[in-house]
């Protein structure tokens, strides 16, 4: 017959659970310093300045962001174009001055 027999749990990984410890306190804490002056108190700022306060407002203001945005993106794009326009046509120039070059060396 085999007897039920429960063997010992034994850990497999070795832990140093003195890391997980929380810190020993320190028995006399040191006194803070006492600043004779006292720190004024911050002026709250308005939290709604600036902002929409109806639905028109609010949309004339997202309007007028998306334009911005808008004329961002075509003043960027209007800059490549033409940076593309500029090189093309100074290729262009260039294989007209080639081309006349050759014309004239053959009618010689």
């Amino acid at each position: 017959m085999t007897k039920n027999v429960k063997k010992a749990y034994t850990p497999t990984v070795v832990m140093d659970l003195q890391k997980f410890a929380v810190p020993p306190v320190d028995p006399t804490p040191t006194p803070e310093p006492v600043d004779p002056t006292p720190t004024p108190e911050p002026t709250p700022q308005p939290v709604d300045e600036g902002l929409p306060k109806s639905k028109e407002e609010l949309e004339k203001l997202l309007g007028s962001e998306a334009d911005k945005r808008v004329t961002g993106a075509l003043k960027t794009a209007q800059a490549k174009w033409e940076q593309e326009y500029k090189s093309k046509l100074e290729a262009e120039k260039q294989e007209a001055a080639k081309l006349a070059i050759e014309k004239l060396k053959n009618n010689k």
